[in-house]
């Protein structure tokens, strides 16, 4: 029998287990439908890297990718590969290679960073796969917003409208994109176009892609 991915966030020692955040029960529920069709996964923030091996055991045809910042954290081992770096450097983040059928962002935790690096690597998540920012509650503790812009929580509200404005028809038919491109967003950005759901749980936002 398959284990679940709160049992094996148990058996790595993963913050987002049931005792925890309590985020795998919650990602079991949404990413289930492609746990034997995931092939690449990308999770920003390795710590100990528990949580590497706990996808890698999820996901059992993925490699599995960290992106970290300290290099003593790094961990490769079969299936697992983590490059070292700023989670913010698009340069940096040029040189992971490929698109990705599930991002998740358990970094710095800084609303700038989370913001910046959404931005960044959205467009490289793949039809149909998800991208998923943790410990979003950090948008109201004044150590992770430093400076004048907008918390993770803030900016993240504005794909409500994004998920919702464009339900309206053109010529009699309903076509998001072409409300988007020949309507009044000729510059529509890759999530303004792309964005299918967004669901806020418990400090994690979940955006899946069309």
């Amino acid at each position: 029998m398959e284990k679940t991915l709160d049992a094996l966030a148990i058996e790595h020692g993963v913050d987002k287990a049931h005792d925890r955040h309590d985020y795998a029960r919650f990602y079991d529920s949404i990413l289930k439908p492609i746990r034997h069709e995931a092939r690449r996964v990308l999770e920003i923030g390795v710590y100990e890297g528990g949580s590497l091996r706990m996808w890698r055991d999820y996901f059992d045809v993925a490699m599995i990718y960290g992106v970290e910042i300290m290099p003593e954290r790094a961990v490769n081992e079969p299936w697992i590969k983590t490059y070292t770096g700023s989670q913010t450097d698009e340069a940096f983040l040029a040189t992971v290679p490929g698109t990705f059928d599930v991002i998740v962002d358990d970094g710095s935790h800084l609303s700038c960073d989370q913001i910046r690096t959404f931005e960044i690597m959205f467009e490289r998540v793949n039809s149909g796969g998800f991208y998923i920012v943790e410990d979003t509650s950090c948008s109201y503790w004044t150590d992770f917003t430093p400076g004048n812009g907008p918390t993770a929580v803030e900016y993240f509200k504005s794909l409500v409208d994004h998920v919702n404005m464009h339900g309206f028809s053109v010529d009699g038919k309903f076509d998001r994109n072409r409300d988007l491109l020949l309507g009044h967003k000729a510059d529509a950005s890759e999530w303004e176009r792309t964005v299918d759901y967004i669901i806020f749980y418990n400090s994690a936002i979940v955006i899946r892609k069309i």
